[in-house]
């Protein structure tokens, strides 16, 4: 029992160390495109901050399994390190003892994250694309930057010298029918 309890409490501090950390790189990118979309784009502080909470749906997803692979490899390196588990094999500890904590809890977080992405990544990601759609629909120039060949339109490519984002006014435009070489 305090064998189940060390494990485990040497896998909790890892465990969020590994999932604050890839949550807040996968954050920082995201973060990125969201303040373009508040800043420079004039879409609404309220819009934004819902997007940026439907997307932390597929950040959890990403996140998780890696706490859990550092929090594994950090608590027996460890142990290892330490000679622990050589001292626990001496004393006639099996090997079976040493881990089961570990699989157990493990097994845990994946019932839990194969829930999750059953019932509510897909409910998170269809709101996140809608709420996306919604915005290109009231703001078309959101989706559009200045200076970048946009193929969007079948048979037609276009390209903008320079973009308003505030009003939406273009200036400079080119459209190329592709449609024959």
């Amino acid at each position: 029992m305090i064998l189940r309890r060390y494990i485990l409490k040497s896998l909790v501090g890892p465990f969020w160390l590994g999932f604050g950390i890839i949550t807040f790189l996968l954050t920082m990118d995201m973060l990125l495109d969201l303040l373009d979309l508040l800043i420079s784009k004039g879409i609404p502080a309220w819009t934004v901050l819902k997007l940026f909470v439907l997307g932390l749906g597929w950040m959890v997803v990403l996140s998780i399994p890696c706490g859990v692979l550092v929090a594994a490899l950090m608590t027996f390196g460890r142990l290892s390190q330490d000679n622990e588990i050589i001292a626990l094999r001496a004393s006639g500890v099996h090997l079976a003892r040493i881990i089961l904590p570990t699989l157990a809890s493990s097994m845990i977080v994946a019932v839990a994250l194969a829930l999750f992405n059953n019932y509510v990544l897909p409910e998170t990601n269809y709101a996140f694309a809608g709420l996306m759609q919604e915005i290109s629909r009231q703001r078309p120039t959101a989706e559009i930057r200045e200076g970048v060949l946009v193929d969007d339109f079948p048979g037609y490519d276009l390209w903008i010298g320079r973009l308003d984002d505030r009003t939406g006014q273009m200036r400079d435009i080119l459209v190329r029918d592709a449609r024959d070489n």
